[in-house]
């Protein structure tokens, strides 16, 4: 067996975060209620979603089981690539910082 590269871990965060991101849309839940029901905080889990945690085993099995799926799922390779943004959050309103109805001229 090879041995194990960094690209094999950075490859392994991407599809968990694309994977947990996926599976929250599916499910129509926020971070924050995936947080809940994992008992995590709210900051792990977009860090997990970013790719900017290296998730223990232990966050693994809480978020398999909030999502009802089993740990392999999560890591599986994917097609999905991580949102650049939460997913289900709103979007404010842009503004200009002059008001709505400054026009340039």
């Amino acid at each position: 067996m090879a041995p194990t590269s960094e690209a094999d871990f950075d490859a392994a965060k991407r599809h968990l975060a694309a994977n947990v991101a996926t599976l929250r849309a599916r499910r129509r839940w926020s971070q924050q209620q995936v947080a809940d029901a994992a008992g995590l905080d709210l900051k792990h889990v977009q860090k997990v979603e970013y790719g900017a945690l290296n998730a223990s085993l232990k966050t693994l099995v809480r978020l398999a089981r909030a999502l009802d799926v089993p740990v392999s799922k999560l890591v599986s390779a994917t097609t999905a690539r991580a949102p650049k943004r939460p997913v289900g959050r709103p979007r404010g309103k842009a503004r200009s910082a002059r008001g709505p109805s400054h026009q340039p001229g």
